[in-house]
This record gives C-alpha cells, sequence and structure tokens, in this order.
C-alpha cells in the first residue's frame, strides 16, 4: 500500500543505511551492515517497527499502525538503497576505477603495452593495435615529402631509422622492433612541431599531435578511443585524486574541498550505468515473474518472510506471529545467544558459544582441496540462524542445491588441480576461477532461458 508516511519512513530508512554503512564497515569495524542478500540492518529495523513501534502507534487511532502493505513498502525502498553501498556498488566502485592509475606506476608491463592508450579518454599515446599495418605506414612516412608524414620522418630519433626502412621494406617485425617504432612515435607524438601545435602540457599536445595522425591516415593509425570517465582521471596518476584516494590526507579534508572535478566525469558516466542496470533489473523482474511464480512455482523467500511476518491477527495491537509462543523461543533464544556472545567480547573470562564448524583438518589428508579457492570459508564454515531460517521459505530441492553447492565446488576443483589444471588468477588479472564463475553464470542463464521458452518468446514477439 503506497501511503505518504510509508514513502517517508522508508526513504528515511534507506538514508540512514546509506548514512551508517561506511562508519559501521570501515571505521568501527563492525559485522558489514549489508553484507548479503538478508541485511540485518533492514529485516531487524522492520521486526523492530512491527513489534515495538506499532503498538505505540496504536494509540494514535485505528489509523496508527502501519499496515502490512505499508511495511512492505519501507522494507521495499530499505532493500532498494542496500543496492549500493557497503558490499554492493561502492564497496569495489571507487577501489575499481582509481587503482589503475597506481598500478600504472608499478607495472612494468602495462607501461610497455600503453595499456591506458585503450581506455576512452586515456593516453593519447599509441599502443600496438592502434597501427594496423606497420609496413603500410612505414611505406607512407618515407614517401612524404611533406607534411606530418614528413617531419614526423624528420623528428624520428636516429635509432628508429632502421626499423622504419625495415618496415617499409615489408621485412617480417620481431616484438622488439614494433616496441621500438612505437615508442619513437610516442616520443614525436609528444613534440609540439610535429603538428605545430602551440606548447602546452604534453598530454594536450599529443592528443592533438594524435589525432592529425590519425586524420592523415585514417586506415592506418587509429583515433584515441572517445569518451571520458571511465577511470578516474582516465587512468592517468593524479597527484590529488588518486595519490589521495590511495594514501589518505594528513589532515582533515572538508567534503567541499576533496577533487570533485576530476571525480566529477567519473560519477557522472558510472552513475549513469547503474541506474539504467537498477531500471533494467525491475524491468526483468517484471519479465520473469509470472513464469517463475506461477509456471515453476519458486518462492519468493524475502517477499514471504515479509507477508509472513506482517499478517495481522484478529484483534490486538501485534502480528499474528507475535502470538506464537514458538516465534518467542526462538526469538529469544536468538537474543540470548548475541547478548551472551556480545558481553564474551567484553569479558573474556565467558568465553563465546562458538557457531563455527571447523573442518579445517580435513586439509591436511586431501592437499588439493586445500589449493581450491575459498576451501576455507566451506570447511570452516559459520552457522547463521537466519540463513537457516530462510531456507524454509524455499523448496526443498532448491535449500538442497545451496547446501551441497560449496561441497560440490571443492569435489570439482580439486580434480582439476589433481590434472594439473591451475585456479590462480583473481582481480585485475583474471585466470580460470573467473572463468568458471562466468560459465556457472552462462549456464544458468541458458538453463532459465530454456525452461521458460514459451513464456519468453512470447514476450519478445509482444515487445
Amino acid at each position: 500500500m503506497l501511503s505518504g508516511r510509508a514513502v517517508l519512513i522508508g526513504v528515511l530508512f534507506g538514508l540512514g543505511i546509506a548514512a551508517a554503512t561506511y562508519f559501521n564497515d570501515a571505521v568501527i569495524r563492525q559485522t558489514f551492515l549489508i553484507g548479503n542478500l538478508l541485511p540485518i540492518s533492514v529485516f531487524g529495523g522492520a521486526m523492530f517497527l512491527l513489534l515495538f513501534v506499532n503498538p505505540l502507534w496504536r494509540w494514535w487511532g485505528e489509523g496508527g499502525p502501519l499496515r502490512p502493505g505499508e511495511l512492505a513498502v519501507v522494507v521495499a525502498l530499505a532493500l532498494a538503497v542496500c543496492g549500493w553501498p557497503g558490499s554492493n556498488f561502492f564497496r569495489n566502485f571507487s577501489t575499481v576505477l582509481a587503482l589503475p592509475a597506481h598500478y600504472l606506476k608499478i607495472k612494468a608491463n602495462w607501461q610497455s603495452v600503453h595499456v591506458m592508450s585503450y581506455v576512452p579518454g586515456g593516453s593519447p599515446l599509441l599502443g600496438e593495435g592502434h597501427v594496423t599495418s606497420w609496413p603500410a605506414l612505414a611505406r607512407h612516412v618515407q614517401a612524404a615529402e611533406d607534411g606530418i608524414g614528413a617531419r614526423l620522418r624528420e623528428l624520428l630519433p636516429t635509432s628508429a631509422q632502421p626499423l622504419l626502412a625495415k618496415a617499409a621494406r615489408d621485412e617480417p617485425l620481431t616484438a622488439a622492433d614494433k616496441g621500438g617504432l612505437l615508442w619513437a612515435i610516442n616520443q614525436v607524438l609528444q613534440q609540439p612541431e610535429l603538428t605545430a601545435v602551440p606548447p602546452g602540457s604534453a598530454a594536450n599536445v599529443a592528443r592533438l599531435n594524435r589525432a592529425a595522425l590519425s586524420a592523415a591516415w585514417p586506415d592506418l593509425v587509429l583515433p584515441q578511443p572517445a569518451g571520458k570517465g571511465v577511470l578516474l582521471a582516465d587512468g592517468q596518476p593524479d597527484p590529488v585524486a588518486v595519490d589521495l584516494f590511495i594514501q589518505g590526507s594528513p589532515e582533515y579534508l572538508p567534503v567541499w574541498k576533496l577533487p570533485w572535478a576530476t571525480w566529477g566525469p567519473t560519477l557522472w558516466l558510472w552513475g549513469g550505468v547503474a541506474v539504467l542496470l537498477a531500471v533494467a533489473a525491475l524491468c526483468l523482474a517484471l519479465i520473469v515473474h509470472p513464469q517463475w511464480s506461477q509456471r515453476e512455482l519458486l518462492a519468493y523467500p524475502v517477499a514471504r518472510f515479509v507477508q509472513e511476518a506482517t499478517r495481522p491477527s484478529a484483534n490486538g495491537w501485534w502480528p499474528e506471529i507475535a502470538r506464537s509462543r514458538l516465534f518467542w523461543i526462538g526469538f529469544g533464544a536468538m537474543v540470548a545467544l548475541h547478548t551472551y556472545n556480545g558481553l564474551s567480547t567484553w569479558f573474556p573470562v565467558l568465553g563465546p558459544i562458538q557457531r563455527r564448524i571447523d573442518l579445517t583438518p580435513l586439509l591436511q589428508l586431501f592437499p588439493n582441496v586445500a589449493r581450491v579457492p575459498y576451501s576455507w570459508n566451506t570447511l570452516s564454515a559459520t552457522v547463521f540462524f537466519s540463513v537457516a531460517a530462510f531456507t524454509f521459505f524455499l523448496n526443498t530441492d532448491v535449500s538442497f542445491s545451496l547446501a551441497m553447492m560449496g561441497p560440490a565446488w571443492l569435489l570439482f576443483g580439486a580434480v582439476l588441480i589433481a590434472n594439473g589444471v591451475a585456479f590462480q588468477g583473481s582481480g585485475f588479472d583474471p585466470g580460470l576461477q573467473t572463468m568458471l564463475m562466468f560459465g556457472a553464470y552462462l549456464g544458468s542463464g541458458l538453463m532459465i532461458l530454456f525452461i521458460g521458452r514459451r513464456h519468453y518468446a512470447n514476450v519478445l514477439a509482444s515487445a
């Protein structure tokens, strides 16, 4: 039920989550406020509203307490906000966009291949992939009597002249030859004399010269990738924005003194992409909902939880679930457990109640399993009672699949490693592990399309 107060409470709830997430996760370093798909910050807040705030609003009259539909709106808005801060969008957003500029200074292989030349708005220097034919380019440069070709030939370092002649004769060029020619041309691109551009910053001069070179031979020299903001500072080392982000500031900086001008294009580009992805996700939900809910009869555990928790009783202030003795036994047990473990942090003499099942000694018997990524997480698992509770909202086969996913991953990985297939690679250097994840997502998507092929074909035809 869409009402003004439900929207207002939901917006305030979401703003509170967004404002508190970084402080909770990175400053006081508590358990992630939004660490999974069942954020306790949302569901705990919803239960607090339901069990303690709603009865107080009963005093205001018949329309005082939040109705089930209003509470659903509050939870939906809060869950929508959870897609942005913390473990979701902003946990990796700024890091992924800022670190490439830092890596450029410390990774020699990135520098040698001019990796930032392939980034829209990045370095204006040439990468090897921007020259479509070295022999044709060399012949044009050698045959030019005037214009940019003649000036390029004159400004090339002496060491590059034999390489230019070798390329013009269509002799095979080694990787070192191509690297030498590329280095020489990039040195010339940074000289204002090439196209008589006004002196200025090296990047601006190189950008103008690169544009002139691409205009002269559009089929041989590709233009600089268009765009701006794909990476922070366009992937270039920036002493203000990049270094400030990575190293921090020795003194307090107010918000208005941060380098917003440098961050602006990046925030504008990727913020827009994120909003479009959110809209696309909503549209996708509308498309798959009839197939999943009416034909495959799949349950929505989050929605069902809200539905069960907000079901009103025949009369009284609390929902129907609050009149269940079993509910209060479980609720009291969880409060007692976490309260005791919290006190044990302050008073170590108490000793916490362990929720971790440690099977890591088995890794000594199965060394290949120990080499599988995330093996430690699977064999040293923590029991989350909220996750166990939510499995009752799922079909039995779905719950079983989720439970067996970890052991199946360890078995599959151990077999691959035993046969000499390595898993190394992560982050900016992806390996087999990343490709396996991609394959899993692709396979799941193909199965979804196959099972609901008639429904999705009808949707596509209607669209």
